[in-house]
């Protein structure tokens, strides 16, 4: 059996998304498409919009075949962690064949030959990187423009690479084909171009809508009006989630992280460093709000995006040695279609599924173990819904 594996959100699930899951098995030729999906918290640093279950139910009713959880630690994560967690699953997966990803560029030598660089980091790079960082430009920004100069040893233009490098989903896509590289993972990346909006598009349009444009009319109470952006089954979940109070309350989630900043130790947290987690933690005990606090925060240097993964990190205590103390992602089979449930033993044979299956792998990965139940424990919190920690069941579907 051949598999062609996703990385991916889906939050909410729209058409995009189905999109992209029929161009991964059609342009791979495979026979299934298996997602590592994120749980119930995202990388943006926020609570996905619907729960875990309905969102793999909505993948595996428009075009998935199987769906694996990406633990929170990575899910959470900057792109490279992201993309590491994503790839060392997939990695251990027998039958994957090919990596399809969504992109605003889809010419894989470009991004094959930027992941390379960014892989290798030459000295020269390394060198023009540490300059930029020592003359207070941000990482991101600072990342990008060594990565632009270096690039053009190789024939490719400042003004091609500095496009690709300000889309995001390219600099994911460019992520996935580094940590191919760096793990010795021998599957084809295949990207697929993007169609409507882009990522962060805050206008909906008919079809083709961004995520973000969902995610707000959803929270502004227009669910309606994106109705056209959705497959029926996800318009309908999240219809559900509106009438039960299940959608995450984000003010009880903004609290919650300015307690944690408050009240705990906040050296360790995984994208500490620079002294900003400390700045934060100044500004979080003097601001009326979180919201008050990041603006406190923020620089040119400090980004919104670092500092919403601090204030994530610290509501679910994720440390450095969280994520660093073993580089063996644990696989947590979440869905599947019921064609493929007698394959799944030859997909890999160390699932976790069971209740007794986490008691095991918390065992061995305890800090995997702690910040799965945390995210439950807060994500049950702010959608008034029930603990799915060590109750939800393996969701099929013929």
């Amino acid at each position: 059996m051949k598999i062609c594996a996703v990385i991916c959100e889906f939050n909410p699930f729209h058409n995009g998304h189905k999109y992209l899951l029929e161009q991964a098995r059609k342009q791979s030729g495979c026979d299934a498409v298996v997602c590592v999906m994120s749980g119930n918290f995202v990388q943006r640093g926020e609570p996905a919009i619907i729960d875990k279950s309905a969102r793999v139910k909505s993948a595996l009713l428009n075009g998935a075949d199987c769906i694996i959880e990406l633990p929170v630690l990575y899910a959470t994560a900057n792109a490279e962690c992201f993309a590491y967690g994503g790839i060392n699953i997939i990695k251990r997966l027998n039958g994957v064949t090919h990596l399809a990803f969504g992109c605003e560029d889809a010419s894989i030598d470009v991004i094959m030959k930027l992941a390379e660089l960014r892989a290798d980091e030459s000295p020269s790079f390394k060198e023009n990187l540490k300059k930029l960082l020592g003359d207070g430009t941000s990482y991101p920004v600072a990342h990008s423009k060594a990565t632009i100069k270096e690039a053009e040893k190789y024939g490719i233009s400042s003004i091609m690479t500095d496009r690709i490098l300000k889309k995001p989903n390219n600099l994911l896509a460019i992520e996935y084909c580094k940590q191919l590289l760096k793990q010795g993972c021998n599957v084809t990346p295949l990207p697929v171009q993007r169609v409507g909006a882009e990522h962060n598009d805050i206008i909906l349009h008919n079809g083709y809508s961004s995520a973000t444009s969902i995610r707000d009319k959803i929270y502004g109470k227009k669910i309606e009006e994106t109705r056209s952006t959705l497959p029926a089954d996800s318009f309908n979940y999240l219809t559900e989630a509106i009438k039960t109070n299940h959608l995450p309350n984000i003010n009880l989630f903004k609290e919650l992280i300015l307690y944690s900043l408050r009240t705990k130790n906040v050296d360790s947290l995984y994208d500490s460093g620079e002294g900003i987690e400390i700045k934060l933690k100044k500004s979080a005990l003097k601001a009326n709000s979180l919201d008050e606090a990041i603006e406190l925060t923020k620089s040119k240097r400090y980004t919104r995006v670092r500092l919403n993964r601090l204030c994530i990190q610290s509501l679910l205590d994720i440390t450095k040695q969280s994520l660093l103390s073993d580089q063996t992602v644990p696989v947590r089979l979440l869905g599947i279609k019921t064609s493929l449930k007698k394959e799944i033993s030859n997909i890999c044979d160390s699932f976790i599924i069971k209740n007794s299956d986490l008691n095991n792998i918390a065992k061995i990965r305890p800090e995997y173990a702690k910040a799965e139940e945390t995210a439950a424990a807060v994500y049950s919190q702010i959608t008034n819904s029930p603990n799915s920690m060590y109750n939800s069941k393996l969701i099929e579907i013929k």
